[in-house]
């Protein structure tokens, strides 16, 4: 989800920080709260954030001419933060679902659909975030 929204920044012409470049402690696999992930992109010089979450979740589970099917739906939400003073510009959600054999390849099927739906949402709202008042 998160390759897909900075390839979706990218390529809109935004600029994006990485976080995990950030010592200390700071990598894609460190949980941080919003008020320090907030801090960090501060201490980066970052005008905005983006905040959120992808969960998927086995939705049904049954059989189809003799071999195991399942249903998983991914769920991601995301804000858009802006860093100097924490007001939440815009908040997204995108839901996707995916069939297989296996939860986990459902899972990424599903993740990777919701991701690209949410990647497209957040540069509409990053765009119109940097567009001048008129």
């Amino acid at each position: 989800v998160q390759s897909a929204v900075e390839r979706s920044l990218i390529g809109a012409g935004i600029n994006v920080l990485d976080i995990s470049s950030r010592p200390p402690n700071a990598g894609m696999d460190t949980l941080l709260s919003p008020d320090q992930a907030r801090a960090l992109a501060q201490s980066m010089g970052a005008e905005y954030m983006i905040w959120g979450k992808a969960i998927a979740d086995k939705k049904s589970e049954g059989e189809a001419y003799g071999v195991r099917v399942v249903r998983v739906t991914a769920t991601v939400t995301a804000r858009l933060i802006r860093v100097s003073d924490g007001r939440v510009l815009a908040s997204e959600e995108a839901t996707a679902e995916e069939g297989g054999q296996a939860v986990r390849a459902a899972a990424r099927e599903a993740l990777k659909k919701a991701g690209g739906l949410i990647a497209r949402k957040m540069t509409k709202a990053v765009v119109s975030a940097l567009q001048p008042p008129s």
